[in-house]
C-alpha cells in the first residue's frame, strides 16, 4: 500500500509473523510531512483490548482533508483480523487516540513510503 510505513523496526529474525503488527501514519499539517511508527510484538494480549475497543466499522465524523490539517492511518496487521482506517484529525479520539499514542510510545518511528510510491 501507499502508505505503509517501511518495515525497519521490530523486524522479525526468525522468520515467523509477530502477533501484534501495527502502523500508524500521520499525513498533513503545514508542510505537509508523513510521519509513522510502527510496533510489533509476541504478546497480543495487552494490544488486543485497545485494537478491539476502536470503532474500525463507524465512517470518521469529518473530512480527511483541510488546510493544514493532520490526517491519520491506523492499520492493525495482526492481531487477526487485519484492519485499517483513516480519520482526520478531530476524530482521533476515544480509543483511536489511545492506540495511537500507544503505538508512537511504544513502537519506533519508520519512514512511510510517498502517497503513491507502491500503486500500479
Amino acid at each position: 500500500m501507499a502508505d505503509e510505513p517501511e518495515p525497519t523496526h521490530g523486524a522479525n529474525t526468525e522468520g515467523a509473523t509477530p502477533a501484534v503488527d501495527i502502523r500508524v501514519t500521520r499525513t498533513g499539517g503545514v508542510a505537509g510531512v508523513r510521519r509513522g511508527w510502527s510496533v510489533e510484538s509476541p504478546d497480543p494480549a495487552p494490544w488486543r483490548p485497545l485494537v478491539e475497543a476502536c470503532p474500525w466499522d463507524d465512517e470518521p465524523d469529518g473530512a480527511l482533508t483541510g488546510v493544514d490539517r493532520f490526517a491519520w492511518r491506523i492499520e492493525v496487521l495482526a492481531p487477526e483480523p487485519p484492519r485499517n482506517a483513516e480519520l482526520p484529525e478531530r476524530a482521533l479520539h476515544g480509543p483511536w487516540r489511545e492506540l495511537v499514542e500507544r503505538v508512537r510510545d511504544e513502537g519506533a518511528p519508520v519512514r512511510p513510503a510517498p502517497r503513491g510510491a507502491s500503486d500500479g
